[in-house]
Parts: structure tokens; sequence; C-alpha cells
């Protein structure tokens, strides 16, 4: 009796499955498909063109790069290069100015010892070396402001280049040359004792001839010199080329090559 009911059961089953089975997808559904898959495609394509865009400028961007690598490669180079020749034109430039710097000395030394048989005459009236050859004219002008007993040998006397200077006005220094050292230091000595020294009733005053550079140096210890003059027993004086040579009311004898450090002596020391 099982066996019947399954047979009719059978048949039923079989219908049963027919109806599952899927039916033929509409015309409209076809379309809607079709226009998804052609809009996907459409998608894909355009990402494939943005990709392949993006590509190309990242390959470009990377061969920049690289070329932007090599130039500062170049560039580092060259400024190793440059900074080794900069060390070496640094010690170079040293050793330039220690040269320049010994040399100048040496140039000022010599001409300063051109310059000891020198002298500089102020205020001395324009024209009045004019009435015969200048260098007796000043050497008769020596004798007889400084009462000496003998007339020195001068080999040159010129005043110092520039327009005549009108009366009134103070006149060209005169600047001479000695034959003899030992008369150019009679007339500083006999100029020291007779100051002050009169000319055709105008005050003249005689100094040393000294380079420019000597007399920068020896001028920056005038506020020295100003503050010795107030101090009592003591005595003072410059030695060639700038040094302040001072000797205190006991005896103690001390010397400066710098202005600053004399003054602060002087104040401490000697004023106190």
């Amino acid at each position: 009796m099982s066996k019947g009911r399954a047979k009719e059961q059978a048949p039923k089953a079989s219908g049963s499955i027919e109806e599952k089975q899927p039916s033929a997808p509409s015309p409209e559904v076809s379309g809607i498909m079709e226009a998804i898959a052609n809009s996907e495609k459409r998608i894909l394509d355009r990402i494939d063109s943005k990709t392949n865009d993006l590509n190309n400028k990242i390959d470009t961007l990377r061969e920049d790069m690289v070329k932007q690598e090599t130039r500062l490669k170049d560039v580092e180079s060259g400024l190793n290069e440059y900074l080794d020749r900069t060390v070496e034109l640094e010690s170079d430039v040293g050793q330039l100015k220690l040269e320049v710097a010994r040399l100048t000395s040496k140039l000022d030394d010599l001409e300063g010892r051109q310059r000891r048989c020198n002298a500089r005459i102020v205020g001395v009236k324009e024209g009045f070396e004019s009435t015969g050859k200048p260098a007796d004219v000043i050497a008769t002008m020596l004798k007889d402001v400084l009462n000496l007993g003998f007339t020195p040998l001068l080999d040159r006397a010129h005043r110092l280049r520039g327009i005549r200077r009108p009366d009134g006005d103070p006149p060209r220094v005169i600047v001479v040359k000695f034959h003899y050292f030992r008369e150019k230091d009679e007339v500083f000595r006999k100029a020291a004792l007779s100051s002050p020294l009169t000319l055709q009733d105008r005050r003249i005053s005689i100094f040393p001839d000294y380079t420019a550079d000597v007399v920068k140096k020896r001028a920056a210890f005038s506020e020295a010199k100003q503050l010795l003059r107030g101090c009592a027993g003591v005595r003072f004086g410059m030695l060639f080329p700038a040094v302040l040579r001072i000797t205190s009311a006991t005896g103690q004898d001390k010397r400066f090559t710098d202005p600053s450090a004399a003054v602060d002596y002087i104040k401490k020391d000697l004023e106190s």
C-alpha cells in the first residue's frame, strides 16, 4: 500500500519541480541589464583612461625627479668644491694680511728713518723764504731766532703743496731737511729752551717731521699728557715712534704704548 502511495505522489513531485524553474527575463529587465552593463563598461573605460593619464604624469614626475636629483648632486659637488676653494682662499688672505701688515710696518719704519733729519716750521709768513735761496734763508732765520753759534746746513727747504695763503690766513708749513743730524738735535734743544719763538712779531713753532701714522699714534696720548701737566714733580716725554715715558716724583720710570693704560696709571697712581 505504501508503494502505491509513492507512485501516486511521484507525478506530483515532478510537477512541483517544473514549477520552481525560473522563467525567461522580460524585455524590460533585459534592457536594464544591458544598460547597466554598458554603463559599467563606460565607467571602466573612463577609469582606465584616467589611470593611464595618471600613470603618464607619474612617469613624467619620476623622470623630473631623477633629473632634479642629478642636478642637486652636481650642485652639491660644485658647492663642496667652492667650499674647499673658499677655505683655501681664506687661508691665503690671512697670510696676505699678515704680510701686508709686516710690509706696512716696515714701510712706515723706512719712511720715518728718511725723515729723521727733517723738521716742520709752523707760523713763518708766506713769501719770507722768497728773498733768496729758501734753504739759505731758513738756515739764517733759525740761527737768528734760536741764537745759535752756527748756521745749520740745510739740504732742502720748501712749503707744503698747495695754493699760497693770503695775508691773515695761517701760512703753509715749511719742511726743512738738515744735512747733519746733530745740528737738527741742537736746533730742537734750543727751540725747547727758547719757547716761545717769534719772527716778525709772529709766533713760530718747530716740530719733528713724522709720518701720518706716527702723528696719529702720538696724538692718541693727548689726554694722558694733559693729565700729566697737572701732576706735581712728574716728568714725561714721547719716545719714537709713539711711546709715552713717565717718571714719577719718586723716580719710578714707566713707558706706555697704549693710551688707555697710560690714562689709567695716571689717574690711579699719580693723581691720588
